[in-house]
């Protein structure tokens, strides 16, 4: 039997220690996207006795009937700069999505919501930048199952600024000091509010529900982009506006 509670504590320690390491041992490997969800939500559960509540989620439309979401705890997310992150390939290594924050909670309940419902639901929409990172060494090594447990590369989130509206096709602009490089920007599901729906009425039947003051990101519009530690960058969102940041490396002392 699986050893839940063993595979939890190990990934709980890691990201509270921001330290990484091997595959999960055997014992403990889930094998199941179902396995991979219990040990997600004993981690939430030893984050709250911590006192760190779930502040966001991530999510994609399932893939060959595969969930794809995760939490994103409160003590990893962040408004202002400078954000620290764990380096992946010695550099800090983000996503560009769009923020959904609700106003207004959307509780378990024996009906489904709708786009109208979850649009009244919502705040504010933010431009952000998913921290991406892996409390595994080599994730190429891993099954979907383990990397959905350890909630599918995130280690935190960075909200910019309120926008008026999210669009699934940009022209996105990337500045750094090595200048500027124009990137085409499209959803993977065509359209970011598609997972948010999905995933909201995933969580009101698991009993778990969306609260107000969460945001949910609901996949990156230009795939993974690299930034150098210590500089100052910029992504503009075509006529939507723009979000500036800096990262620091936690493992380097400041």
């Amino acid at each position: 039997m699986l050893d839940t509670d063993q595979a939890a504590d190990i990934l709980f320690k890691r990201r509270t220690n921001r330290v990484l390491g091997p595959r999960l041992p055997e014992a403990c490997r889930p094998g199941s996207c179902e396995d991979a969800l219990r040990i997600q939500t004993t981690v939430s559960e030893l984050m709250l006795a911590q006192g760190i509540k779930i502040g966001a989620w991530k999510c994609l439309l399932p893939v060959d009937g595969k969930p794809n979401l995760a939490p994103i705890y409160r003590n990893s997310i962040f408004s202002q700069a400078p954000v620290p992150v764990l380096p992946l390939e010695d550099l800090a290594a983000i996503e560009p999505e769009f923020a959904f924050v609700f106003k207004r909670a959307l509780p378990p309940r024996d009906t489904p919501y709708s786009r109208i419902d979850i649009g009244e639901a919502v705040g504010e929409i933010r431009l952000a930048f998913e921290l991406i990172r892996s409390r595994y060494l080599n994730t190429r090594e891993c099954e979907y199952p383990e990397l959905l447990a350890d909630c599918l590369l995130n280690q935190g989130l960075y909200l910019g600024p309120i926008v008026e509206t999210s669009q699934a096709d940009l022209d996105l602009f990337y500045t750094t000091s090595r200048g500027t490089d124009k990137i085409s920007g499209h959803h993977p599901n065509g359209d970011p509010e598609l997972p948010l729906e999905w995933l909201v009425n995933y969580l009101r039947e698991s009993g778990t529900g969306i609260e107000a003051g969460q945001a949910v990101i609901t996949g990156s519009i230009a795939g993974i982009l690299r930034a150098n530690f210590e500089e100052d960058i910029a992504l503009r969102y075509g006529e939507l506006g723009e979000t500036r940041t800096r990262f620091f490396n936690v493992e380097t002392p400041r």
